[in-house]
């Protein structure tokens, strides 16, 4: 294919085209990572901007055997489908080993995924330093939700090193995802020999790639964008003096329960549930905004004290590896009998307000999915070869005080899905467009759609 497609000052830019020649890169970098470097590109085939990435075996030391793990690994992210998992859409070896036998000492991997204008979560938290806790709490949501359908894959898929500049935003609409799936074969690369993700030292039988893991660097990414502090395994031994700067004491219950002892972390099931997330807003709280700390992640020295000391300030002890403790003053009373709960059976349930909620704490009850501004409920039945569905919209308490009075926090929509004329894309689309949905929501209306054809009518298109 040629480059009649692309827009005619970006021509001389084109630097190559994909083997199915739908995609193109153009010359100028938009960003680097440690072992990759980002392109913008163009998809042919729907007219968009889409990221090519490329890693390089000889730049980064690797074998030609650990360039085909790679490739394996980002093929498997080719499968997923969520609103707030960064789609990847083609990957390649240049030269495929498979194809040139002679193992070339200095391959590529390609890889085209969504190309987001605002770039991580990271640098953008570090360009608004002004952030009121509702962003922070819708932020956590869309990462939690994207966590939860990797972790109930099956086999579960591990993210491994899951950080705020990993993590994706569109700006213009608050849309999270998470990136840089399938790598790994590097995380060796990026962590010192025996020591996990979260700072902790490895035995022989441990690995880092275990839900606990993520749980805790997803704690570590909250954390960050709580306090505009940077937050990775070379620095996370300060977070117990970082975490007793949040203001708010459901958050920092919490950000406790995410990064404390591994055997009593929750699952993102469990923490979607968590009273942090659920809780209804008032004005005070809504407006509240998140102190503004000294973002270089390099400036500790507000946070060393000696071993084994409280800070004079926080009282809070000061962080070894290995040890996870915070004064549980620092803790709303949910967190705290939560966590008191947690501490005699081994186990961290979700509560709200302190109370038990039950053997099935955490779980989604079929047919409910949490959303970004909504929590959706679908029933339906099949009747004369047609769907009947009924779909109830509830605003989620962050919501509330934005709808408007004559909608209500709930809305019910009765439709018909026709097998033969409707998708649940275009289905979603409607629902996005006729109820203001957010894009995230959007997507989370359509994944919900399509999980329950494919069990109630497998048959059906989308199903």
């Amino acid at each position: 294919m040629g480059t009649h497609d692309i827009p005619e000052e970006d021509e001389e830019q084109v630097a190559e085209t994909d083997p199915r020649g739908r995609w193109s890169r153009y010359r100028p970098e938009v960003g680097t990572g440690r072992f990759k470097h980002v392109y913008r590109g163009f998809d042919h085939k729907h007219g968009i901007d889409v990221a090519w990435s490329k890693i390089k075996q000889a730049a980064n030391h690797l074998t030609p055997e650990q360039m085909v793990d790679i490739r394996r690994e980002m093929g498997l992210s080719l499968d997923l489908d969520h609103a707030n998992i960064i789609k990847c859409f083609a990957c390649w070896l240049e030269p495929d080993p498979e194809t040139f036998p002679g193992h070339p000492a200095d391959a590529c991997l390609n890889f085209v995924t969504e190309y987001f204008t605002s770039g991580n979560l990271r640098d953008y938290r570090q360009r608004h330093k002004q952030v009121e806790l509702k962003a922070v709490r819708k932020w956590a949501r869309q990462i939690l939700a994207g966590l939860d359908y990797l972790h109930q894959k099956h086999p579960p898929i591990i993210h491994g090193d899951l950080r705020c500049n990993k993590i994706y935003v569109n700006g213009h609409s608050g849309e999270i995802k998470i990136g840089d799936l399938g790598m790994a074969t590097l995380s060796p690369h990026r962590f010192p020999p025996g020591v996990l993700p979260d700072g902790s030292i490895a035995n022989l039988e441990s690995s880092q790639y275990t839900k606990q893991v993520d749980i805790f660097a997803f704690g570590l990414c909250t954390l960050e964008l709580a306090t505009r502090r940077e937050l990775d395994a070379g620095n996370c031994a300060i977070w117990p003096q970082l975490l007793a700067l949040v203001p708010d004491e459901d958050a920092r219950g919490f950000i406790y329960r995410c990064l404390g002892p591994e055997e009593g972390r929750p699952t993102a099931r469990e923490l979607l549930e968590d009273p942090f997330l659920g809780r209804r807003v008032g004005k005070t709280d809504s407006s509240k905004t998140l102190p503004v700390h000294r973002a270089r992640s390099s400036d500790q020295g507000d946070f060393h004290s000696a071993p084994g000391s409280e800070s004079s300030e926080t009282g809070v002890p000061a962080h070894s590896h290995g040890s996870n403790h915070i004064h549980e003053s620092h803790l709303s009373e949910s967190h705290r009998t939560t966590l008191m709960r947690s501490q005699s059976s081994g186990l961290m349930l979700a509560s709200r307000g302190g109370s038990e909620s039950g053997s099935d704490a955490g779980s989604c009850k079929v047919g409910i999915v949490r959303g970004e501004d909504y929590m959706f409920e679908f029933s339906g039945k099949i009747k004369e070869g047609k769907l009947h569905f009924r779909l109830n919209m509830e605003a989620s308490a962050d919501d509330e005080e934005d709808q408007p009075a004559e909608l209500g926090r709930r809305r019910t929509v009765d439709f018909v899905y026709d097998p033969d004329e409707d998708t649940p894309d275009a289905i979603a689309g409607e629902m996005a467009e006729n109820f203001d949905l957010s894009s995230t929501d959007r997507d989370i209306c359509a994944a919900a759609l399509k999980e329950w054809l494919a069990k109630e009518a497998p048959h059906s298109h989308g199903g």
